[in-house]
């Protein structure tokens, strides 16, 4: 990635120019990884039908699907703590 321009001379990002990138490639996944949970909600009227679930019944959907995904990063934070973050992210993915 070139220099940006205008900036202070012979100035280089720590990151090597790519924290853009970084920041909207997090953006993105975060963004869906959350937003499919809630999106299954439109189909909790046919869940409560097809199952003859309430509706409290049927809303432990998306919290279980919530809670999994924010309880799975509590594994790789603890091997990223004892070993490296590269050993971390081979291991949760």
């Amino acid at each position: 990635m070139p220099p940006a321009l205008g900036g202070p001379v012979g100035y280089t990002p720590p990151e090597g120019g790519w924290g853009w990138a970084v920041v909207v490639g997090a953006f993105i996944s975060i963004g869906f990884s959350y937003a499919f949970p809630k999106s299954i909600t439109v189909f909790f009227k046919e869940i409560e039908v097809i199952f003859t679930a309430t509706p409290s019944q049927v809303s432990w959907i998306s919290s279980i699907m919530l809670a999994v995904m924010y309880a799975g990063g509590a594994t790789p934070s603890q091997v990223s703590w004892i070993s490296s973050i590269m050993l971390a992210v081979m291991y949760a993915g």
